[in-house]
């Protein structure tokens, strides 16, 4: 009697930790998803000048940066990188050389919140990057 209640017991123990794992598994998996949706906008918003190519290549670049350090644990790496591409938005926008207007499709501002909304998804499930 004694061992089929402590077996019960430690196989509820159990599940409780692979349910626990596979939700923390998920929360990076929507983490992944956000950065994944950041890229498609940063693909599609229009940027304007003579270096278009190179600053939407940059963009991406710091996304894909951040996809890999989620990939190999590294969430704080991940939110720097999402930092960086917030600073790159933020010059673009200065320079007026990024789209602002909501009727013209995806926005700076669209790029700006969905980074945020990816780095508060990797704060919470990394318990925060000190950000």
């Amino acid at each position: 009697m004694k061992i089929d209640r402590a077996m019960r017991v430690a196989v509820g123990v159990l599940l409780i930790a692979i349910s626990a794992a596979a939700a923390a598994h998920g929360t990076v998996e929507d983490c992944k998803l956000l950065i994944n949706k950041l890229i498609t906008n940063t693909r599609s918003v229009a940027i304007h000048g003579r270096n278009v190519k190179k600053d939407r290549a940059e963009l991406i670049a710091n996304l894909e940066v951040a996809l890999t350090d989620l990939d190999t644990v590294k969430p704080c790496t991940a939110v720097q990188k999402l930092n960086d591409f917030k600073i790159k938005v933020n010059q673009l926008i200065a320079a007026k050389r990024i789209n602002t207007d909501e009727n013209a499709g995806t926005t700076s501002k669209d790029l700006i919140d969905d980074a945020d909304a990816a780095i508060k998804c990797i704060d919470t499930e990394s318990a925060g990057c000190g950000t």
